[in-house]
């Protein structure tokens, strides 16, 4: 954990997304000009202190005190364990949930809307064609929508229900996909195809969720993997054989930015060596 803060500078007028290491699950800041902040999922397998942690140290070291709104993907313990302890010590605007989320089932969740109400943090269910915030930065056209899954979509398991966020930044596109596999993507390629300058692999990389279709559908120039198995993520390879494949176990936290130019950058925790595209 001490290493993360090593690796984020002052507070800039760009657009940055985090991809943390948090073992196995996801953590993501998203990071707009305008001085929003937003997370899309905080959590790890077991005790999500670990997350928790990262992602406060991340924060505080970019200079951030307030969190405008938490994306929770899906109702898996891994995408939002740390996000009890954010809520005790950071202000949250608003909790974004999908209509599964929050069946009376799923526990978790409603004990994490419970404490969000008397954190006095505001709940919303989104769904496809939702767009979650509006940058006001004179330089920068930013979108952020969600494409999946759309109203009234209805399947057996939690991934399939994954809110796929898309962010558009100065003709720049970055997908976040959760865990997104199975029942989800029949309805999920109803959509038109669209190159990704970045996309997170769904589901940690694992093979159900990284079908062949996904990359054509995509034609991802980088692939993030959020996991800390790097076997788990070998059979992605021969997958994508025309992009970069980067896992947050062998980079560390990798953190993505979008100049007013359009220029992205790329750097590894681990390598410190940013790359320009």
């Amino acid at each position: 954990i001490g290493l993360v803060s090593a690796f984020f500078v002052s507070r800039d007028e760009l657009f940055r997304c985090t991809f943390l290491s948090v073992g196995h699950g996801l953590a993501t800041i998203i990071e707009l000009p305008s001085g929003q902040t937003l997370l899309y999922d905080a959590g790890t397998i077991g005790d999500g202190t670990l997350a928790e942690r990262i992602v406060e140290r991340a924060l505080w070291s970019r200079g951030i005190s307030r969190i405008d709104g938490i994306v929770i993907s899906h109702a898996d313990h891994d995408h939002y364990s740390g996000v009890f302890g954010l809520l005790e010590k950071f202000p949250v605007g608003t909790l974004f949930l999908t209509q599964s989320s929050v069946d009376a089932s799923q526990e978790g969740i409603t004990e994490l809307c419970l404490l969000a109400d008397a954190k006095g943090t505001n709940i919303q269910l989104v769904q496809q064609g939702d767009e979650l915030v509006t940058d006001s930065h004179p330089d920068y056209e930013i979108e952020l929508r969600v494409i999946h899954p759309p109203g009234g979509f209805q399947a057996k398991a939690d991934n399939s229900h994954s809110v796929v966020l898309e962010i558009v930044c100065q003709g720049k596109r970055v997908l976040l996909t959760g865990d997104l596999e199975k029942e989800g993507f029949p309805e999920f390629f109803k959509l038109e195809s669209r190159h990704c300058d970045v996309l997170l692999a769904p589901h940690h990389g694992g093979r159900a969720a990284n079908v062949p279709q996904l990359y054509e559908w995509a034609t991802p120039d980088t692939v993030i993997v959020s996991t800390n198995d790097v076997s788990r993520s070998e059979p992605l390879r021969g997958t994508i054989e025309d992009a970069e494949l980067l896992t947050t176990r062998e980079s560390g936290a990798i953190s993505v930015t979008i100049e007013a130019n359009g220029q992205l950058h790329l750097e590894e925790f681990l390598s410190r060596n940013p790359r320009n595209e």
